[in-house]
């Protein structure tokens, strides 16, 4: 082991050996003064004061570079908003308290309180402009409803602008005309239901009618007439019938052409049964055979018989399998016979 470092003597002075432990440290003498003298008194004035100039430590002095100021400001100005004094600030309402205690104390932003009486003030114009604008287009809407629906401008008016399709024998002024009572009605509010039960009534050849709207204030009529099958008596005078019974006008020449029913119309029970099933019959032959019957005669709802214009009598039996029936009939009426039975059309006879 390396032994221990001895302790060095300082700079500029002999070296003397320590002291024991315990001894008293020796009092320095003054070499002028001899054993005898006291010793000197301590200093008691105060040492003079160190210049600082001289022992600080000297710096080489350097300056910075002078920047020179743009000529654009680098961030834009910005307005500060002063508080106003104390005294101009309006006071808060303070809040009730109860006896014996103090109310807390609350800080009160004035611009939150301005901003939100802004934006209150902003929600109630965009809330009146908003309920403008929804009255206006009410009001829109009402005013072209009544324009539509109930003003004169879309009236019908069946003299001027009314069309007919699809009559053969009827005059179309006749049909327009079972229509005035309409008249001065917007088209959007025409009963379209009604009014075909009206021509129905009134004009009772028309067998299906439509009716469309034609704007401004016009209709349009599609009808369907009522073809006559037989002619029959109705109150002792002879009048064409369709295929239900209903009385159609028709004139002298053109009763003579169809099968003559004698029987009255107007009767019910036994002889409205009888009626119906020869007109049922009627109404499933063809019209080219049609021109050749001259007459027919229900006994019965199952006792039918046709009387041809060239004096042949064909006896149909009941309504069922008329169409075959009629198709049977075509084939036999050319052959020189006087009587055709088809009432079983599977197995004809003649005589």
């Amino acid at each position: 082991m390396r032994p221990p470092s001895r302790p060095k003597a300082a700079r500029g002075l002999p070296h003397k050996a320590p002291l024991p432990r315990g001894a008293d440290l020796p009092v320095p003498q003054s070499e002028n003064n001899s054993n005898d003298e006291p010793p000197s008194a301590p200093l008691t004035e105060p040492l003079p004061a160190l210049d600082a100039e001289k022992f600080s430590p000297r710096l080489p002095k350097f300056s910075l570079p002078r920047i020179p100021k743009p000529s654009f400001p680098l961030l834009p100005k910005m307005r500060v908003r002063q508080k106003p004094p104390a005294a101009e600030q309006p006071k808060p309402s303070e809040p009730p308290t109860q006896a014996g205690v103090e109310p807390p104390d609350i800080a009160v932003d004035h611009g939150l309180e301005r901003r939100l009486q802004e934006r209150r003030i902003a929600a109630r114009k965009r809330l009146i402009t908003q309920s403008g604008i929804a009255l206006g287009i009410a009001l829109g809407l009402l005013l072209v409803g009544y324009i539509v629906f109930f003003s004169p401008l879309f009236a019908l008016d069946t003299s001027e602008q009314c069309s007919v399709e699809g009559n053969q024998t009827m005059d179309p002024s006749q049909i327009c005309a079972a229509l005035a009572e309409y008249d001065g009605t917007p088209l959007t509010r025409l009963p379209e239901g009604s009014m075909v039960e009206t021509l129905k009534t009134d004009v009772p050849a028309i067998l299906r009618a439509t009716i469309t709207r034609e704007w401004r204030h016009g209709i349009h009529i599609a009808v369907i007439e009522r073809v006559p099958v037989a002619a029959a008596l109705l109150n002792g005078k002879q009048v064409a019938v369709d295929v239900e019974g209903v009385p159609l006008e028709r004139t002298g020449p053109q009763l003579a052409e169809l099968p003559q029913l004698a029987l009255e119309i107007s009767e019910g029970g036994e002889v409205a049964v009888k009626i119906d099933a020869a007109l049922s019959v009627l109404d499933k032959i063809p019209p080219d055979l049609l021109t050749h019957i001259a007459s027919v005669e229900a006994r019965s709802s199952s006792s039918i018989e046709l009387k041809l214009k060239n004096g042949v009598l064909v006896r149909w039996g009941d309504t069922s399998d008329s169409e075959l029936k009629a198709d049977v009939m075509r084939l036999l009426i050319s052959e020189d016979v006087k009587e055709i039975d088809v009432s079983t059309p599977r197995r004809p006879s003649t005589l």
